[in-house]
């Protein structure tokens, strides 16, 4: 007995999930069926112009859509709570993936460091040394202003679904 064989007179979750269907298309989601396009922000000066501004990424595992939370206070109005709402907060998008041996996101992790902070190379000396007055000091930590037209590093993020059936050849575009 197979997974497409008769699973009985009526069962609707082989109805839904297609257990009975000649050719089983509806199973679920495996690992690495996304692939992730970036853009880089064109007037953002790179170290290393080889690795050009768009990256794609096809080892991706998992991606989450950008959640919200309203955060609610109960207050009480003549014995009666009313509930509040105070504010919304918005939880980032994540991305799982895995580097490949070309090194593209280690590449954009440093890239990304360089233009908001001061990059992961600091040198070392300025780093054990506790003369926080010293011109060398200045300037080496935390985060640097960046112009207007800079200010955002990613100019698109593209994430593809290439899993089922139903997508096409190019895939589906999910954001």
């Amino acid at each position: 007995m197979g997974l497409t064989s008769n699973t009985g007179p009526y069962n609707a979750a082989a109805n839904v999930y297609g257990v009975d269907d000649p050719v089983m298309t509806k199973i679920p989601r495996s690992k690495f069926q996304f692939m992730i396009e970036m853009t880089l922000n064109s007037s953002i000066p790179l170290l290393d112009e080889s690795y050009g501004r768009q990256f794609v990424f096809d080892r991706v595992q998992t991606v989450s859509i950008p959640d919200q939370q309203h955060n609610v206070v109960r207050v009480n109005q003549y014995n009666r709570p009313r509930y509040v709402p105070t504010r919304l907060e918005i939880n980032p998008a994540t991305i799982i993936f895995y580097d490949t041996k070309d090194s593209q996101f280690q590449f954009l992790l440093q890239a990304y460091a360089r233009h908001y902070f001061h990059g992961h190379n600091v040198d070392e000396r300025t780093m054990v040394s506790y003369d926080t007055v010293a011109p060398a000091f200045n300037g080496t930590f935390g985060t640097k202003a960046v112009p207007t037209e800079q200010r955002f590093f990613f100019e698109r993020i593209r994430i593809i679904s290439t899993d089922s059936a139903i997508s096409s050849g190019e895939g589906s575009r999910l954001m």
